[in-house]
């Protein structure tokens, strides 16, 4: 069996966000250059960012909330709560 690498559980809501931003992004068709221009963010730092190798710092999430004018709850309560109870859902039907 080939080794698989796990992410820690606190870096899931680090890859959550930051693939929800990049999904955006690429839905708007906007560069991931001309995103970072706007925000006054090295490019780089933003895609490491949107891949989920950083952390967000205070405030960059709101900051790029503004810019796409959405609106993201910081709070993962409501989404880790919905991944469990569908991640049980499946083991049970899998199983079954």
């Amino acid at each position: 069996m080939p080794f698989v690498k796990q992410i820690p559980k606190s870096q899931h809501k680090i890859n959550n966000i930051g693939g929800f931003f990049r999904n955006y992004r690429i839905n708007d068709g906007l560069s991931l250059a001309y995103v970072a221009d706007s925000i006054r963010m090295n490019k780089g730092f933003l895609s490491d960012l949107e891949n989920g190798k950083r952390n967000f710092p205070n405030g960059t999430i709101q900051q790029l909330s503004n810019f796409y004018d959405i609106s993201f709850d910081e709070n993962q309560q409501l989404y880790d709560e919905a991944c469990d109870i569908l991640n049980e859902a499946f083991k049970a039907l899998f199983f079954a």
